[in-house]
């Protein structure tokens, strides 16, 4: 993940799915994340730059997809307290083992 900033960067869920021979998209499963995913959505406890490795059981497709839900941090200033929030991923790369 990149950069957090104010109105994004970290996630309150994560889930990964796979693309069915039916078209149809799939959860992988139980994963394993190494590092550890944080425990908490707190900013304060959110790592910037961060680089984790998600394994799942291997799966026979043609798609692989990470869903997340983005966080969004209350702000004091009123003009900016409903604003959109966002996830910055650098990299995405799938591997076999």
């Amino acid at each position: 993940m990149g950069c957090l900033e104010e109105f994004g960067g970290w996630f309150t869920s994560l889930n990964i799915q796979y693309l069915g021979n039916d078209g149809h998209w799939y959860d992988v499963g139980k994963f394993k994340s190494t590092p550890a995913l944080p425990e908490t959505d707190i900013v304060f406890f959110q790592p910037p730059f961060a680089q984790y490795v998600l394994e799942f059981p291997a799966v026979k497709t043609k798609g692989i997809r990470v869903l997340m839900d983005a966080k969004v941090q209350e702000h004091w200033h009123k003009y900016t307290k409903n604003v959109s929030s966002f996830i910055s991923i650098t990299e995405l790369g799938v591997y076999e083992k």
